[in-house]
């Protein structure tokens, strides 16, 4: 068992409310961007989750439910991230990331799972808000939404790769 000192709590708890508001406004991108930085970091975790992340199978998947996410969301018919159902699947993306960066950073995985999931509920949000702009149609717009899908994907990115590294490093 590796005996290193674990992770700043800051840092693991800003890190788990990043990916969690994130996850309210694309679910998908912050664990598939989490997958995609344990691919070849070389974590030694005891952790089910890292290992799981770690999976070439599911890293495809969760790639691929991030880009189909990206794409379906500019299709007309597409429910509100508000409605009980997308807000429940954004809610439980962003617990699992919150999860996974605890347990990078060696803290209660239990405790990562609820920030992040009230993060992503927050997320979903003020998400929205930013999508339609205050439009009275509450309709979202195309031109916002491409800014909210780089700002998401390449946030969680960042955060992602620092989450990997420190634990990592430890």
């Amino acid at each position: 068992m590796d005996t290193a000192a674990p992770s700043s709590l800051a840092r693991t708890v800003l890190r788990a409310t990043l990916l969690g508001a994130l996850s309210g406004g694309r679910a998908a991108a912050p664990i598939a961007q989490l997958a995609k930085h344990a691919e070849n970091a070389g974590i030694a975790q005891e952790s089910a989750a890292w290992r799981a992340l770690q999976r070439p199978a599911l890293r495809r998947a969760l790639r691929l439910s991030m880009w189909a996410e990206l794409v379906g969301d500019m299709l007309p018919g597409v429910p509100s991230r508000l409605a009980p159902p997308s807000l429940a699947g954004r809610c439980v993306s962003g617990a699992l990331s919150g999860a996974a960066v605890f347990a990078a950073g060696r803290r209660p995985v239990l405790a990562g799972a609820l920030l992040g999931g009230v993060a992503a509920y927050f997320g979903a949000l003020l998400t929205h808000r930013f999508r339609v702009g205050g439009d009275a149609s509450d309709r979202p717009h195309r031109l916002r939404g491409l800014v909210e899908d780089a700002l998401v994907v390449g946030t969680s990115s960042r955060v992602a790769r620092a989450t990997v590294h420190a634990a990592s490093a430890t």
